[in-house]
């Protein structure tokens, strides 16, 4: 596989990471009936944010990935707690 370096190298990343996710959509919207697993990722670009003359731009991009868990515990009867765990980074860069 190659590697992941630059913005061709992370789509194809988050691409992955999304697809290996696919399983968790069969699962009930009700969090006390399965724990629910949700991959989210962005890319953005722009090739003139300092909205320069030609040959006077500077292009940028930004990535971003998150990953979360959820899952109800029941307090009593009627109550229950959601509980969520989530991680994520984010990546820019100015050329």
């Amino acid at each position: 596989m190659k590697a992941l370096i630059g913005p061709a190298g992370w789509v194809r990343g988050i691409v992955l990471a999304a697809l290996a996710g696919l399983p968790a959509l069969a699962f009930a919207a009700d969090p006390a009936a399965a724990p629910g697993f949700r991959i989210d990722a962005g890319y953005t670009s722009d090739n003139n944010i300092n909205r320069g003359p030609a040959g006077d731009t500077v292009k940028d991009w930004a990535l971003g990935l998150r990953a979360s868990v959820s899952g109800a515990l029941p307090v009593s009867t009627h109550t229950r707690a959601i509980v969520q765990a989530f991680a994520g980074t984010e990546r820019f860069h100015t050329v």
